[in-house]
């Protein structure tokens, strides 16, 4: 990573952009003044200097979100609120101070393996961070001098949601995937524009899945509970690329290659049917 370079510095904030991993970013080091006035100063200087891809504000603001958050009995005045209209007009997201993640959870680059992985975590990350509308709901109408006041706010958070998902997606892409995307007008044309990509990806993924299955072994080194949990761990792979395999043929597979006599005895003249769970909850097995 290249040293950062200082784009602004003044007695509230220090502005910085800097590459990493081939994405450019900006940060910008708030520490606001006490008094209100020279707040409102600030807030309209990072208007001004909006960062147009990935960007971090953060620092003592000396501003609350909600009246809730104030240590102080009262409501927000036409200042305070002016905190909430700069947040809202750069589409910037508030991450409470109290929320830590843990290192899985945290949403990796896409690159040309992960794409499953990538994709539940960030459906995972846009809903922790309610912005997942744009994802499950259709873009809505085109507003009009007869739009309703709900239907002028359902279209601004649709299009909040929209926005920041497809920068979030933007910046959580290696620039190689991210160059060979077209661009999309909604979060939902440019996922499947993703997905499209990983069609062959895929293919090739549930072929090497589907072998190793296959070739599945038991280990005289693991217990046969191990043996059992890894076979449906694949299945479970595989039901992830939509091959959804029936219960009764994983116990079969399982049981052609059990090395216990008595639990193939045992599956083969019983008349009822066992699930996957069946030969792993078996006490004779050992």
């Amino acid at each position: 990573m290249n040293p950062p370079t200082v784009l602004l510095m003044t007695d509230q904030q220090i502005y910085v952009s800097f590459n990493y991993q081939y994405i450019d970013l900006a940060m910008t080091f708030v520490y606001a003044h006490g008094f209100r006035s020279a707040r409102k100063d600030l807030w309209k200087d990072i208007v001004m200097i909006a960062w147009a891809g990935p960007w971090i504000v953060v620092g003592d603001f000396n501003a609350c979100l909600y009246s809730h958050e104030k240590e102080e009995p009262g409501h927000f005045n036409l200042l305070s609120v002016a905190f909430w209209a700069m947040i809202d007009t750069l589409f910037l997201i508030a991450i409470p101070n109290k929320v830590v993640l843990d290192n899985q959870m945290r949403l990796p680059i896409l690159n040309g393996e992960n794409y499953v992985e990538w994709l539940e975590l960030l459906e995972l990350t846009l809903g922790c961070m309610n912005l997942d509308l744009a994802i499950n709901e259709e873009k809505p109408e085109d507003l009009t001098d007869e739009s309703t006041p709900d239907q002028r706010d359902y279209y601004a958070k649709w299009q909040r949601s929209n926005n920041m998902s497809l920068r979030i997606i933007k910046a959580n892409m290696s620039r190689t995937i991210r160059r060979s995307i077209p661009d999309k007008p909604t979060v939902r044309e440019y996922l499947d524009a993703i997905k499209e990509q990983y069609v062959s990806t895929d293919s090739s993924t549930v072929s090497t899945l589907i072998v190793k299955l296959g070739a599945i072994k038991y280990s005289e080194s693991k217990d046969v509970r191990d043996h059992i949990m890894k076979a449906r761990d694949i299945a479970a792979q595989l039901n992830d690329y939509e091959i959804d395999l029936p219960k009764v043929y994983l116990v079969h597979h399982m049981s052609q290659y059990s090395p216990f006599e008595t639990f193939k005895v045992t599956f083969n003249v019983q008349d009822r049917k066992w699930g996957v769970d069946s030969p792993a909850s078996q006490p004779s097995l050992g």
